[in-house]
């Protein structure tokens, strides 16, 4: 199931990589959402200046075309976005290139969640199972999830998968909506096929990064309610910075 979600959602955000922040309604929530990190860089475990820890590294998982990295990569030293898009990935290294992301940014296309991890070599085009444990892409300083972990499957595992990457110490965020049962009984059957939650309880997000093994968790609720518009309608949402750390 995991894997059939996970082709679910590279193929719908293959399609969507042109137009994931042209519209009005999506540039106002994520230039709220890329203010509101930077502002709190420190809940995530960014240093308050740039080389204020030294050398640090940051994993952008679930990266899209850079929104987190756009909101914390002015702080680190190197920024490393991994997708499942191919479209994605893509547009991320094209807004580096051109200056709307720092230099020090660059994404691959990978799942690093997937029974089978994987990254996608550049030049063959070919997926490598074997390729993770590369320094490269291990004792990451933080990883970040920005509005994609409601898009994943096994939220326990997954956020315990992402833990293996960072160092002991290092902190993985997750920004995403506050959901229940009402959210979820909503969903399209389109949407179905790429998540089984609208989003999550403070309780639910705890408890994953409790059962992933992490500590320091806490969560905190943004100030203002994010407007997307779905099916035609303004839906006004809650959003919600969530972290622990490796123990």
């Amino acid at each position: 199931m995991a894997d059939q979600m996970a082709e679910a959602n590279r193929q719908h955000w293959d399609s969507k990589a042109h137009e994931y922040d042209t519209k009005p309604w999506q540039q106002k929530m994520i230039g709220y959402i890329v203010s509101e990190a930077e502002q709190q860089r420190e809940f995530f475990g960014i240093p308050a200046e740039k080389g204020g820890n030294g050398n640090f590294r940051l994993l952008d998982y679930a990266c899209g075309p850079g929104t987190m990295s756009k909101a914390l990569s002015p702080y680190t030293t190197s920024t490393l976005g991994i997708d499942i898009s191919e479209n994605m990935t893509k547009t991320y290294n094209t807004r580096s290139q051109t200056g709307l992301l720092p230099p020090h940014c660059s994404a691959i296309t990978g799942n690093l969640l997937s029974s089978q991890p994987y990254i996608i070599n550049s030049s063959s085009n070919e997926k490598e199972f074997d390729a993770l444990s590369k320094a490269e892409f291990n004792d990451f300083d933080a990883v970040v999830v920005g509005m994609g972990f409601h898009h994943f499957d096994r939220y326990a595992d997954s956020i315990k998968g992402l833990g293996e990457r960072v160092k002991v110490g290092g902190t993985v965020g997750i920004v995403d909506l506050f959901g229940g049962r009402t959210h979820d009984d909503a969903l399209t059957t389109e949407q179905k096929a790429q998540m089984h939650k609208g989003g999550f309880t403070e309780e639910e997000m705890k408890g994953y990064m409790e059962e992933a093994g992490l500590v320091d968790i806490a969560l905190v609720e943004l100030s203002e309610a994010v407007v997307m518009q779905m099916h035609g309608k303004d839906i006004a949402r809650r959003i919600f910075f969530a972290r622990g750390r490796k123990a």
